[in-house]
């Protein structure tokens, strides 16, 4: 699972990378900004907390996920490897 993570995160990396190394640095600083803001939020200790993190989903982003049968549900157990 760890792959699929990072394989993720290879397209941002690469738009920054290219660049300069400060662009890059910058990015990494946001992606870890953003992480601790999440876990904080949801009273997460760690990464492997936060990803078992109860989600909400509303609005436009859940009008999209069921317009393609992708109920909270679904996504939930895609989420947690189910």
């Amino acid at each position: 699972s760890l792959g699929a993570n990072i394989a993720g995160m290879a397209n941002p990396v690469l738009h920054h990378a290219v660049r300069g190394k400060e662009q890059l640095k910058k990015f990494f600083e946001e992606v870890a900004f953003q992480l601790r803001a999440a876990m904080f939020l949801t009273g997460s200790r760690d990464v492997k907390t936060l990803r078992h993190a109860p989600l909400v989903i509303s609005g436009k982003l859940k009008d999209w996920l069921e317009s393609r049968g992708l109920t909270l549900s679904v996504y939930e157990s895609i989420r947690k490897g189910a």
